[in-house]
């Protein structure tokens, strides 16, 4: 975009000018030239290019306030990191979290005092919660208030001259109200459907039809978003408490045609199993009414929105969520191998009178499918199912045993014996569908994928995909295309697909999400997008890596990684036969075989472990759980391999690499291209209580946005400013930045990948740049801190 300012006149040769210009963008570089028109001719000037200040914008909610930088509007002339501190102003409060766009900047925002990477045009919002027990209108507490994995919010929208922003982003905590809560998880927030008619504040100051209480009047409706606890199995219960007043006498006009006087529900996200019900309603003393409405959602959710309308003031609201069991209007069994069947493991030979109930059974799963309505749970005993299944568009769930009765160790699997795709969801699935805890395997067709998602919403949890070839131009194993397909805690292993294809084919679906899931040991890259914005992919393990928080790139030590025997003919794929492997991770402290029906102790631990999502449920995890889910198959299950109990042994820095050795060759463009960038790091050593283990985290910022980077590990350590300290070094993998420039990258080392004895480490991070299959440029911009540890027997 080309711009020009208002013309000078009367400049004369050799005088100097100034002139303003307003409008531009913050943190970006423009050029700028000067061009001089008179009756002999035109000149212009030698382009010059300057960059306009980044601006980070910093408030804070009631009871706290921000010393560091301050509040209000800071500019800052190049990228970096900005020190931010919070404070409590008022002891009914506590520090909760930064909110606004630079939130995702920072490295923990539930810390009050970090640090923010300041890079453009961002918000930053110190909240506080106030510490409340006394709830008069909290009358119907929800039931499950207090368990493991629920959250509690409390926001009072009456009062006299509220400024609008402030009770809008305003949420108490009632962790001490009885029976108890939790406090809200961070991105909680509340927000109106639209400004408020002529942009007025609409609660009414005076004492209202004869009561203490004021409201919050809001014609175009008000909108909680909670986040909530993530689970691939249960189901997250919302209950709304709502104290309100049915606004009469107030004018008319300002209220769509025909809104009752009543609150209404609506727009609930995701869509619920039920709409919302009205469970409670009474009227309060001073004439008031006091609301409490309930709904479940499906496994998979995140966040929690809706919308509340009508002609009404509200004065409190209060929402709980949790996450329960669910509870389904009908149970279909499938077993293909029960009492009753003339045929067992053969689904062309079936019980007569079979009908879905225990005792007669289905004895294949597309006949449950095809018999469940809406809501109703398929429950597919143990056993290998030869056949393709289609789930149809209906809103069920289709269930493993084992992931439902954890006395049931083996595995259902969906075997096609060759035809694809194995699984298809190209009937317009809503986010009420679900499939869990089977292996998926046999599909040999050269361009059919294994899993095939057309316009799906469906939730895929607790699945391992194994043992599938497609070799043809289009073989890839799992496809979306226009999907918002979840993908939560499932293991991708042992595929083969074709030429220039990959194990996830993303087409047109930036809304599918694939989180606490592992993607290793296939033939083929682990993921490609086709066409459309990528995919959110993030926590998990992925060979090869790719951008995303809580991303791995680190072998996940399957108990049996499953393998394929080329029957003496190596050169010809087709003849091979796939020989299951077992996807539990390998653990010190226990990993269940199911075959034997005991947990064994292994010499490594996977860093699957303890790799899932921090929000994810964890509760059906068996001790020693570390309070967080596993990654793949079996994570958040009650077959979750045990976690090593950890302590923190080691924090520091990384720093620019030509800061630690100057004047070397450390020093040179690339490294100055990434101190200008503001690039810098932190790590963390946790090692095991015996000292047998040692994993390192490691953080960084600054760096060039979604590009690989060589990490590297000095073991003799480095002394700062003495070069022949350094190297020599090992390669250790690669780390992707996101788009922000931001990276965590993760090792663990056990007994066997070093001797006993005592470590100095060091960690090097290296820009690498290609020229075609050349490496051209492999140069270190950051150096950590030494990494002080000892490793015994």
């Amino acid at each position: 975009m080309q711009r020009e300012t208002a013309p000078l006149d009367n400049v004369r040769t050799g005088d100097h000018f100034r002139t303003l210009v307003t409008g531009l963008k913050p943190a970006t570089t423009y050029r700028y030239f000067a061009f001089a028109r008179n009756s002999s001719g035109f000149a212009r000037g030698a382009p010059v290019e300057f960059t306009t200040p980044a601006r980070l914008t910093v408030s804070s909610t009631e009871g706290g306030t921000v010393v560091m930088p301050g509040i209000g509007e800071f500019f800052y002339p190049t990228p970096g990191d900005v020190v931010v501190s919070a404070v409590v102003t008022d002891p009914n409060y506590y520090f909760w979290c930064w909110q606004g766009t630079a939130a995702a900047k920072i490295q923990d925002i539930n810390l009050p005092n970090t640090t923010v990477f300041v890079d453009g045009d961002d918000t930053l919002t110190a909240a506080f919660l106030k510490k409340t027990v006394v709830l008069p209108d909290d009358r119907g507490p929800a039931s499950c208030r207090c368990t493991e994995f629920s959250t509690s919010q409390y926001w009072v929208l009456g009062g006299p001259a509220h400024e609008l922003d402030a009770a809008l982003n305003h949420v108490y905590d009632i962790t001490g109200v009885s029976p108890g809560g939790r406090p809200p998880l961070p991105g909680t927030s509340l927000a109106e459907d639209s400004l408020p008619v002529a942009n007025e504040r609409w609660w009414p100051t005076d004492v209202l039809w004869g009561s203490d209480r004021s409201g919050l009047l809001l014609p175009d409706g008000l909108c909680p978003s909670v986040h909530v606890w993530v689970s691939g199995y249960m189901r997250t219960r919302v209950s709304v408490q709502m104290t309100w007043h049915p606004a009469e006498g107030i004018v008319s006009e300002i209220f769509t045609e025909g809104m009752p006087y009543e609150p209404v529900l609506e727009n609930v996200e995701p869509a619920p199993l039920a709409p919302p019900h009205l469970v409670q309603e009474f009227t309060l003393d001073d004439g008031w009414h006091h609301s409490t409405y309930t709904w479940e959602l499906s496994p998979g959710v995140e966040i929690v929105t809706f919308n509340i309308r009508g002609r009404i003031v509200v004065d409190t609201l209060i929402v709980d969520t949790c996450t329960v069991m669910p509870v389904w209007s009908d149970i279909i069994h499938v077993d293909d191998n029960a009492l009753s069947d003339p045929g067992p493991n053969d689904i062309s030979i079936s019980d007569p009178l079979e009908c879905g109930t225990p005792q007669r059974p289905f004895d294949s799963i597309q006949e449950g499918i095809d018999f469940a309505t809406d809501g109703a749970l398929v429950l597919v005993h143990d056993g290998r199912y030869t056949e393709i299944i289609d789930l149809s568009g209906k809103a069920i769930t289709v269930a493993a045993q084992w992931l439902v009765d954890p006395n049931i160790l083996g595995p259902s699997i969906i075997d096609s014996l060759g035809f694809g795709p194995v699984v298809r969801m190209t009937s317009g699935e809503g986010h009420n569908c679900l499939l869990s805890g089977f292996t998926i395997l046999g599909n040999r067709e050269p361009n059919r994928p294994t899993v095939s998602c057309n316009g799906s919403g469906a939730l895929i949890s607790h699945c391992a995909v194994c043992g599938n070839m497609s070799l043809g131009d289009l073989g890839a194993t799992v496809v979306c295309m226009a999907s918002e397909t979840k993908f939560i805690n499932c293991t991708l292993t042992g595929n083969r697909t074709g030429p220039g294809s990959a194990v996830f084919w993303f087409v047109d679906s930036p809304n599918v999400r694939v989180l606490n899931t592992i993607v290793w040991g296939n033939d083929g890259p682990a993921m490609a997008v086709l066409s459309g914005s990528a995919p959110r992919v993030y926590y998990g393990d992925i060979e090869g890596g790719w951008p995303g928080a809580g991303i791995l790139d680190l072998s996940p030590h399957f108990a049996d990684p499953g393998r394929w025997d080329d029957q003496g003919t190596r050169d010809d794929l087709t003849d091979d036969l796939w020989v299951p492997g077992d996807y539990h991770l390998r653990s010190s402290h226990g990993r269940l075989n199911t075959r034997v029906g005991a947990w064994l102790l292994d010499e490594v631990d996977s860093p699957g472990i303890d790799a899932g999502h921090p929000e994810s449920v964890w509760l059906r995890e068996l001790q020693a759980h570390g309070s967080r889910a596993n990654a793949g198959l079996y994570g958040g299950t009650p077959q979750a391999s045990k976690s090593r109990p950890q302590v923190l042994v080691n924090t520091g820095l990384l720093h620019p690499a030509r800061d630690i050795f100057p004047a070397s060759k450390y020093d040179n463009d690339h490294s100055e291209e990434a101190d200008s960038m503001g690039a810098k790091g932190t790590f963390e050593l946790w090692q095991e209580s015996g000292a047998r283990y040692v994993t390192v985290d490691i953080h960084v910022r600054g760096l060039l946005p979604n590009t690989p980077y060589r990490v590297y590990f000095d073991k003799n350590g480095i002394t700062p400013l003495v070069v022949s300290t350094a190297g020599p070094s090992m390669y250790m993998g690669l780390l992707y930045t996101d788009d922000l420039g931001m990276a965590t990258w993760a090792y663990a080392a056990a007994p066997g990948d070093w001797a006993p004895g005592v470590y100095a480490w060091s960690v090097y991070i290296n820009k690498i740049v290609w020229d075609g299959d050349k490496l051209v440029v492999n140069s270190t911009v950051l150096i950590s801190d030494n990494l002080e540890f000892e490793l015994q027997e």
